[in-house]
Order: structure tokens, then sequence, then C-alpha cells
């Protein structure tokens, strides 16, 4: 039995089954044993997923123009402030930074970029990658708020802890997690918060009886924080997931996932710190939650819409290699086409685009 295993079971043990958002939280981010927290790399080839970023530096090359275009849409205010909530690895910070730095070197030397980021050890792994460049590394938002500027996720959302509810002939309830015979299980019982109730109402659609589905509180907390912190600017959040109508139309089972080793996990409840836990963005939430706290929607779309208007095909080259696998200039192009191609990662992920005072 795993040492975050035990912890989970004495926890149920001494206070009774918990909510399985907060059995997610534990998994995912308990200091040092959590999914995030541990020294394992869960990026990558060797890790359980890829990022975008990690595909190509062309990624944060296109992001970091759009950047420029909304910092002058914002009046070129000095600095330019762009905030990144959970870098991973930094390999996107980097990228965006080095751009910035070759294509608009006056515009470098009054940058911040800040990063938020829970996890000590990925702290430690994107300040290796940052070295040289005008980053500083935050606990919260509100340390630097008020501020103006861009704040910037990418694949965040997916990764909140979610409340998971089912429809019965008994009406809405809550999944809780108790352990017994060594086991983790599932138990049903009344929803624990009010407001699940409310996001159902608001940001999605009546369930069926039998429908499984998630609810991600945390995400509308973040954006409220985020709404309270930044005075002008925008928001970019990238992501998997969709709008309320597709997301929950017709899905029985939700979209809570396992990943371990690229490969999907069908039991979520086992090696709690082992496996990746994860749930579809619901956008139409973010954009409605969004409106209430001050912002306003500029833009809603696939990954590859974004960064086709972006200018990524500015980047591409028709020359010809020998072995396209060895030219550096094949590989951007081969890795374009993976970013924006439908039915990939271009279609699957959605860019949301939001500002404050527009």
């Amino acid at each position: 039995m795993g040492k975050l295993q035990t912890i989970i079971k004495n926890l149920i043990r001494e206070k009774g089954s918990i909510p399985f958002r907060d059995f997610m939280d534990l998994a995912l981010y308990q200091p040092e044993l959590g999914y995030y927290h541990s020294d394992r790399n869960v990026f990558g080839k060797t890790g359980d997923y890829y990022t975008a970023p990690e595909v190509h530096s062309v990624f944060g090359q296109t992001i970091a123009r759009d950047l420029l275009v909304k910092w002058q849409e914002l009046g070129s205010p000095e600095p330019l402030v762009i905030v990144e909530f959970g870098a991973g690895r930094g390999k996107l910070a980097r990228d965006i930074l080095d751009h910035i730095q070759m294509e608009a070197p006056q515009t470098y030397k009054t940058t911040q970029y800040w990063i938020i980021e829970k996890s000590a050890h990925l702290r430690i792994v994107q300040q290796e990658k940052m070295q040289g460049h005008p980053v500083r590394w935050l606990s919260s938002l509100e340390e630097r708020a008020p501020f103006s500027g861009i704040v910037l996720s990418n694949e965040l959302i997916d990764a909140m802890p979610v409340h998971l509810v089912t429809e019965t002939k008994y009406g809405l309830q809550e999944v809780y997690v108790s352990a017994r015979d060594g086991q983790f299980h599932e138990l049903l019982v009344p929803v624990s918060d009010h407001r699940i109730r409310d996001y159902l109402m608001k940001y999605a659609i009546p369930l069926q009886q039998g429908q499984r589905a998630e609810v991600n509180l945390d995400a509308l907390d973040w954006l409220g924080q985020v709404a309270n912190c930044l005075t002008d600017g925008f928001v970019i959040t990238i992501d998997y997931g969709d709008e309320a109508q597709i997301l929950y139309e017709g899905r029985w089972n939700g979209t809570l996932r396992g990943y371990q080793h690229h490969r999907l996990s069908d039991h979520l409840l086992d090696h709690p710190g082992e496996q990746d836990l994860t749930a579809d963005v619901n956008f139409t939430a973010l954009m409605k939650y969004g409106e209430q706290v001050g912002f306003t929607t500029v833009f809603y779309g696939t990954q590859s819409r974004f960064l086709v208007e972006a200018g990524i095909f500015g980047q591409l080259t028709d020359k010809l290699a020998e072995d396209p696998f060895q030219c550096m200039d094949m590989k951007r192009n081969m890795a374009i086409k993976h970013l924006i191609m439908p039915g990939g990662m271009g279609e699957r992920f959605k860019v949301l685009v939001q500002r404050k005072n527009l």
C-alpha cells in the first residue's frame, strides 16, 4: 500500500467518507506524494501525456506573438506583465520569453513574467529552465494585486479537482469515497455544497436518471480570484473541453478519466498519486461566470483556429530535405500540422480569451 493511500484511508477512518472532489485533490496535490507534487516526470514520452508546448517551441512562439498583440491593445503599458498558472516544466514560459527577447528586445527589457506554481518540485525545474529570464514565482496572485496584464493557463482547469454527481430516482446525489476491506469504494450521498445545484442549473443541462457528470467549482473560484486581482487585461485559457450542451448531452458517464503511461485507466480510485485524474473543461461555465465577475468573451474556438489567427502559418517553410526527421524546418512543419489538424489537438483543445474592462 502506498503512503498516500494510507494517508487517505486514515483520514476516512477519522472523519468518515469524503467527497470525490477531496479525494481527487489529495491524489493530485497532496504535498510530496500527490501526482503533481512528486518528483516523477509526468510530461512527454517518458511520462503520462503530452502537452502542446512539449510538441514544439513553435507553439510558445505563436502564443508570444499573440501576447504582444494583446499588450498593444492594452495601450502597451510598461511593464508587460504575463502571469502563467501551472507552468509545468516551464517549456511554454521559456519559449514565450525567448521569442519576446528575440523579436521585441525593447519590450523584453520591461517584461515581468510571474509563475504561480503549487508544486515545489516543478518550481525547481522551472527555475533551472528560466535562468537569465525576468521570472518571479508567486504563491498566489494576491501577492502582486492589483495589476494590469495578461493571465495565461495551459491545461490548468482540467487538472482541478471536481465534484462528481449523478441523477438518481431519489434526485441528485454526490459521489463520496469510503474505504472498506482495504479498498476505496464509491458512496452516494446528498450533495455537499448548494453551489453544485446552482452550477448545474446555470452552466449545464438537466441530467437524466442514471447520468453522471462533473462539477468544477474550483474553476469558478479561480476565475473569480483572477477577476478580483486584474484591473485591466486578458485571460487566455487553453484546455480540452467544450460548451455545456456538447459536454453533457448524451454522456452518461461524464468525462472524468485517469491516465498512466499514455494509457487510459478505468480504476480512478486505485493508486492515488500515481495516475493523472482529469475532466473536460466546461467552457460555458467559464464564459457565463466570467460575465458575472466583469469579463467579456472576445474569442472562443478551437486551438487550431486560434493558432492560425495568431499567425502560426507564418512559421511554415517550403524547404525540402532528404531526411525530414533530421531537418529542423521540416520538424517545425510537422509540429504545426500536429497542433492544428482536425481530429487531433487542434480540434480537441479549445481556447477562451476574456477581457477585463473592454
